[in-house]
């Protein structure tokens, strides 16, 4: 296995490993996020929402560490994809409506989005 398949494989564990808490133990994950309100069933349903999408994202970088060439289009997805997370979660923190320690953890998706572009870029055909 390649370093870069690891680095793949990395990634979708890092995923599974967000999104699963997500759903089957919100109020754990909620805890983590030193998030003090509680869980309104309009904010577990996003919750859920947000979850299904970073595990099936996992699911993509778990297929690309499979062979990483053959899949450029979904690294490219998930570049893009964690770039969007990363510029939600700022947004809502520098304009008050988010929590900055969600955006501070939401700083290793930028690590991840870089590696994804990097690779991206590194791969290209010529």
């Amino acid at each position: 296995m390649t370093g870069w398949q690891k680095f793949f494989v990395f990634a979708a564990l890092f995923n599974l490993s967000a999104g699963l808490p997500m759903i089957f133990a919100p109020e754990l994950f909620y805890r983590l996020l030193f998030i003090d309100e509680p869980i309104t069933q309009a904010a577990k349903l996003y919750v859920d929402l947000f979850a299904v999408l970073v595990i099936t994202f996992g699911w993509a970088y778990w297929t690309i560490s499979r062979d990483p060439p053959a899949h450029r289009d979904l690294v490219l997805m998930g570049f893009i994809g964690k770039m969007l997370v990363v510029i939600v979660a700022w947004f809502h923190a520098l304009a008050g409506t988010g929590p900055l320690n969600v955006a501070l953890l939401i700083l290793a998706d930028l690590v991840f989005a870089l590696l994804f572009l990097r690779y991206y870029l590194l791969s290209r055909t010529r």
